[in-house]
């Protein structure tokens, strides 16, 4: 046995409390506040510590770098260990350090625990609880984890990693086996629970989502929403309107909460630096010169509202169409991105180009921190605007498997930002802008698009247009799904 890896696991066994300290408290003191998936994980552990043949004990959360993932993770370790103790076994590795500095692999990690142990996993005596930070840094977790996974059933893992990609791509990672649940960028009513300890009114989000999306017509929309108008009226005397600047410029990034702009912006550089030069590596070979292509890409992204041609892209990019493709996909599936599709058929889809958003707005804000325009100020805000739209879109209904989002492609222009289409029953025209929002595109956009009514999202009061199916929603109703 590798005496390196028997000490690596004897020293995080001693120090695994202090680790997590301090990846739980903030750089100026205190404890950071927790996410909603907390909750969630607890419940899984609560269960396996109840019954585990008939618990989920094999959780795996990907996420885009810096939604807090490893905060969780810390959370729970210290949360078990503070009611169970010594009743317990906890572990936890960050598998990219063992990868990079040990040269090793989880298989051997493993086998040097059970060493250190004295036993094998499947002849251990206590419920054992092991953590697994940066998982995708070995190509080989997921088997190496289902082997164990189908030997016992006293031992309970948490995986979490920066690419979904690499979590769910794997054949062993499948709904027989692991648990996966997707960690996202902050929602609004999310930001203002860590940033100021502010509870949204229960059940409001859903039935929200429930009137604006699964209405039988812009009528009954319009007549739910009116219902709800009070509790949203009353859930923003408690929230300070100026705060939704701040959330969509960086409010999406859990770290951001405590730090100044200029902190923010940098470290939301690195992090897109590491999942290019990294993450993406490990998906795809990229050249050094395909490297710095995909990070010119994202500044011509961040800083144009337009719908940019493959040729032209290419072009400005200094890149082949087969590449950029690649790199599409890529950034895609690291979820740097979010692909909304031309409408239309595959034949139509693949015609047209797509138009891309960024996962959290905060990462175009970055951008224009390089390359933006101060004069285009009301665009640029306009176009955050649309990223958080698009990461609403996608949380609720693309991965959950609930509907789907296109845009209509007119070169002319013209048309609204989402055709949202839920399930196989309905679709939806979307709206969303800054300010006063008319009604126009929506009404361009349903004479070509079969849609069960349009939204609008903007500044304008709540209203039902008198002639068409288009109901006008205020962002204070967006901001609270």
């Amino acid at each position: 046995m590798n005496n390196v890896l028997l000490r690596y696991i004897q020293r995080q066994r001693l120090a695994g409390r202090n680790l997590m300290l301090r990846k739980t408290q903030k750089d100026g003191g205190g404890i950071l506040p927790q996410r909603t998936m907390t909750v969630l994980i607890r419940k899984y552990v609560n269960d396996f510590l109840e019954s585990p043949r008939s618990s989920r004990r094999w959780v795996v959360i990907p996420g885009l770098r810096g939604v807090g993932k490893t905060t969780i993770t810390a959370q729970t370790y210290l949360a078990i260990e503070q009611n169970s103790g010594q009743r317990v076994n906890l572990l936890y590795i960050s598998l990219d350090e063992v990868v990079e500095k040990l040269n090793s692999n989880l298989a051997d990690i493993m086998e040097a625990y059970e060493s250190v142990l004295g036993m094998t996993l499947e002849s251990i005596d206590k419920p054992t609880f092991i953590f697994i930070d940066e998982v995708q840094s070995d190509p080989k977790w997921a088997r190496s984890l289902k082997f164990i996974y189908e030997r016992t059933d006293r031992v309970f893992f948490l995986c979490t990693g920066s690419s979904a990609t690499h979590l769910q791509m794997d054949a062993d990672v499948d709904g027989r086996r692991a648990q996966v649940d997707k960690l996202y960028p902050l929602s609004y009513p999310e930001y203002q629970v860590l940033s100021q300890g502010v509870l949204p009114q229960k059940g409001l989000k859903q039935a929200l989502v429930e009137a604006i999306y699964y209405s039988a017509d812009a009528a009954a929309a319009y007549e739910a929403l009116k219902m709800l108008e009070t509790k949203v009226n009353q859930q923003w005397a408690r929230y300070d309107h100026k705060s939704i600047n701040t959330y969509i410029t960086t409010g999406t990034m859990p770290f951001a909460l405590n730090s100044d702009e200029r902190s923010i912006y940098t470290a939301i550089k690195a992090m897109v630096d590491k999942v290019i030069t990294s993450d993406l590596q490990s998906l795809k070979h990229f050249s050094t010169d395909s490297i710095a292509a995909m990070k010119r890409l994202l500044f011509v992204l961040a800083d144009s509202a337009d719908i940019i041609t493959l040729d032209n892209l290419a072009k400005w990019v200094g890149t082949s169409q087969p590449q950029l493709l690649n790199m599409f996909d890529a950034l895609t599936k690291a979820e740097l991105l979010i692909k909304v599709p031309a409408h239309g058929s595959n034949a139509t889809a693949t015609r047209h180009p797509s138009k891309y958003c960024f996962m959290s707005p905060a990462i175009r804000a970055a951008q224009y921190d390089i390359v933006g325009d101060p004069s285009t100020e009301a665009t640029r805000r306009g176009m955050l605007l649309e990223d958080v739209t698009a990461l609403h879109f996608y949380r609720e209904f693309t991965t959950k498997g609930r509907g789907a989002i296109t845009y209509y492609y007119d070169k002319e222009g013209g048309h609204c930002d989402f055709i949202v289409k839920i399930g196989n029953t309905h679709q939806i025209a979307i709206e969303v802008g800054l300010g006063h929002k008319g009604m126009e595109q929506v009404k361009k956009t349903m004479g070509r698009v079969n849609c069960r009514y349009g939204v609008v999202f903007s500044d304008s009061k709540l209203r039902l247009h008198k002639d068409r199916p288009i109901i006008a929603v205020p962002h204070d109703f967006f901001f609270l799904m």
